[in-house]
């Protein structure tokens, strides 16, 4: 039996599409704001990066680090974890060092994690990475309906035709 597959990945298509114009966009923003600043990223506070998180829409939803050239964690949006001062040991941290804009995105059952990348370029080059994650149990559930359904469909023709064929079986009245 062949599943109709196309629709399931016309929807998840879009779905990485509308993530990725969204964590990228907002990782490159966020970069730019920072770039522009007067003070040199490694000297800028926590408190001064609370106040430009505040009027950054993208970053209410998601987690967001800031990595000085090295790597090290500068602020952390989420408060209750000791990342400040580590290194962050995200893949997509360590390309974006190097000048490129990431977007990385993996799906399970049950959710859609997506993770991107922005380099923090001044005049002198990389000064640091803006690093955004976000986890979306909401588009993961409905991904996993649509192949629910999907699945109930293709499913329901051949069971429909096996269960009803008997009843309407014609037998000629006359053999000859």
């Amino acid at each position: 039996m062949l599943v109709n597959v196309y629709p399931l990945q016309v929807v998840r298509s879009q779905m990485l599409e509308a993530a990725q114009e969204d964590m990228v966009g907002g990782a490159v923003t966020l970069a730019a704001n920072l770039a522009q600043g007067a003070t040199a990223l490694s000297r800028v506070k926590v408190e001064e990066f609370d106040e430009v998180m505040k009027v950054f829409e993208p970053a209410k939803s998601r987690r967001v680090l800031i990595a000085d050239s090295s790597g090290l964690v500068l602020y952390d949006s989420v408060q209750t974890t000791h990342f400040i001062g580590r290194l962050a040991l995200f893949p997509e941290v360590f390309s974006a060092l190097e000048g490129f804009d990431i977007f990385s995105c993996t799906y399970s059952d049950t959710t859609f994690e997506t993770r991107s990348a922005a380099p923090i370029v001044r005049d002198d080059g990389v000064e640091g990475v803006v690093f955004m994650y976000k986890n979306n149990v909401d588009n993961a559930e409905m991904l996993g309906q649509v192949r629910s359904d999907m699945y109930n469909i293709t499913l329901a023709g051949p069971v429909r035709f096996f269960v009803l064929a008997p009843f309407f079986h014609v037998y000629p009245a006359h053999p000859f």
